[in-house]
């Protein structure tokens, strides 16, 4: 069914059945979705220790993640956001939601370090979108020029950078979820 013929309903329920997705799949169930990165320094050496999920299983959690990053889809975050606000009935699960939702736009623009390549800041947002659209999903070939434009070490505290959003993310979309769910539950959404 097009996007359009769906209900503001219809689109809630898909949304959580997405969550629900995300949170069975084995990235997260198998608590696989972490970012690990050790400096170690010596005289004159530089140790970079880093730990990545199978590649395998985030590419599979990517599948349904995206929809909630990708603003032509039903269960864009700030779509379902921006439907749920306005049909709250309650001043208190508003406010949780303008919280939650600046605590997000602050892990879109920086996340939890700043990566600075060339000059050039790299928000979590953007790195995502080189390895999805560079890497993974897709064969863009500037995106993946960029990526590798960052030489071994930026690659790295890149990656770090995409492992991060997508924990920062994942807790975001799913928080939503259970603002739907709750104030359905206590009769406080009107849609």
């Amino acid at each position: 069914m097009p996007r359009d013929e769906r209900s503001d309903t219809e689109r809630l329920d898909l949304y959580i059945a997405r969550v629900r997705q995300c949170l069975d799949s084995r990235l997260i169930s198998s608590g696989s979705l972490q970012s690990q990165l050790s400096l170690g320094f010596s005289s004159n050496r530089l140790e970079v220790s880093t730990y990545n999920p199978d590649e395998e299983t985030l590419r599979a959690f990517l599948l349904t993640f995206r929809q909630f990053i990708s603003p032509k889809e039903d269960v864009y975050v700030n779509r379902i956001v921006n439907l749920l606000y306005p049909a709250l009935d309650s001043a208190e699960l508003r406010r949780l939601l303008r919280s939650a939702r600046e605590g997000w736009l602050g892990a879109r623009a920086v996340g939890g370090v700043r990566l600075t390549i060339d000059g050039h800041d790299v928000a979590p947002e953007h790195a995502l979108d080189l390895w999805i659209n560079g890497v993974y999903f897709h064969n863009d070939r500037r995106k993946l020029q960029e990526l590798q434009s960052y030489g071994p070490l930026g690659i790295h505290f890149a990656r770090r950078q995409v492992l991060d959003y997508l924990i920062d993310a994942t807790n975001y979309v799913t928080y939503i979820a259970d603002v739907i769910i709750r104030a359905r539950s206590q009769g406080l959404l009107h849609i």
